[in-house]
C-alpha cells in the first residue's frame, strides 16, 4: 500500500485555506468516509475537517483492506504527513479510536508532529481485550448477524446479497485489525483526551470511557451524549462541536498537557 497518493486516503474532505487546525477522522469496523460527510460543514470556520478513507471501501473498493494494525498506521502516517504542517486533532469512533490512538503512538514514535488532542468515540480503551474478541472468524451469515444487532448494519444492505458479501469482507478485514492487534502496555498518548459516547451505548457504557483515563498524557475528560453506540448519527453537529472546542482548548494551553501529565 506504500506509494499511494495523500488524497486517497481523504474523502469527503472541504479544503479550507484559511484553516488553523485540522481534524482526522476515523470510522467504524466497516464503515467508510462517508460516516463524516458534512462535518465540514458543522465545523467552525477555521477547522478543515479530513476524514480519512481506509481501503478496501467506498471509493477504494479496488484495493485490498488492512488486516494488521501495525501495517495500517505506518501506511497512514505516511500518507498523512504531508498534511501535519498544521496543528491537528485526532477523533475516532469505535474501531476508529483505537486506530487513531495507534496513530498517535506511531507518529510521537517517528517524531513526526503530534495530536493536540485525541477525540475517542464509543469505545473502551485498548489495553480492554476487544468487545467481541472473535468476530472475524465468524462465516459470513453470522457476522452479518452479530452487524445487525450492534447496529453497524442498514436493512438495505441486508437485503442486497452482492453487498452483504462486500459488506462482510469489510468488516471481516476490520474486526482483524482490532483482534489481532496487540498494542503495547501503558503508552500514553502525548495529548489531551476526550472520551465521547452515547448515554444508552451498551457497548460503551460510562466505565469504558473512563478506562481511557490512563493513556492521555495531558487533560482527561469524558462526556456521554444521548443515544446508542451509533449516537453521532442523530446528532452529528453536538459532536463535531464537542470535538472542535476540546481542539482549540488544547491549542489555547499547549503547556497543559505537560503540567497535568501523570508521571
Amino acid at each position: 500500500m506504500a506509494g499511494i497518493a495523500t488524497d486517497a486516503w481523504l474523502r469527503h474532505r472541504q479544503a479550507r485555506p484559511e484553516a488553523l487546525a485540522r481534524l482526522f477522522c476515523f470510522h467504524h469496523a466497516g464503515g467508510g468516509a462517508s460516516s463524516f460527510a458534512g462535518w465540514g460543514t458543522l465545523a467552525p470556520a477555521d477547522v478543515e475537517v479530513c476524514p480519512v478513507q481506509l481501503p478496501g471501501r467506498e471509493n477504494r473498493l479496488s484495493e485490498r483492506a488492512f488486516t494488521d494494525m501495525e501495517a495500517l498506521v505506518e501506511a497512514l502516517a505516511d500518507a498523512l504527513e504531508p498534511m501535519l504542517d498544521l496543528p491537528f486533532g485526532l477523533f475516532g469512533h469505535s474501531m476508529g479510536a483505537r486506530l487513531a490512538y495507534a496513530l498517535a503512538i506511531e507518529l510521537r514514535d517517528r517524531g513526526l508532529p503530534v495530536p493536540s488532542v485525541l477525540v475517542v468515540s464509543a469505545s473502551r480503551a485498548p489495553h480492554h481485550p476487544p468487545l467481541f474478541p472473535d468476530l472475524h472468524t465468524l462465516s459470513d451469515a453470522r457476522l452479518a448477524d452479530e452487524l445487525a444487532v450492534i447496529g453497524g448494519l442498514p436493512e438495505a444492505i441486508r437485503q442486497s446479497e452482492e453487498m452483504m458479501t462486500m459488506m462482510t469482507a469489510i468488516a471481516r478485514a476490520d474486526f482483524t485489525v482490532l483482534e489481532t492487534w496487540r498494542p503495547r502496555a501503558g503508552q500514553r498518548v502525548p495529548a489531551a483526551l476526550l472520551a465521547l459516547g452515547g448515554e444508552d451505548d451498551r457497548y460503551a457504557p460510562r466505565e469504558a470511557l473512563e478506562s481511557w483515563s490512563s493513556l492521555s498524557g495531558g487533560r482527561f475528560r469524558s462526556k456521554r451524549l444521548p443515544g446508542g453506540h451509533f449516537y453521532l448519527k442523530d446528532q452529528p453537529g453536538a459532536v463535531v462541536a464537542e470535538a472542535c472546542s476540546a481542539l482549540f482548548r488544547s491549542l489555547d494551553d499547549p503547556v497543559g498537557i505537560a503540567k497535568e501529565a501523570r508521571p
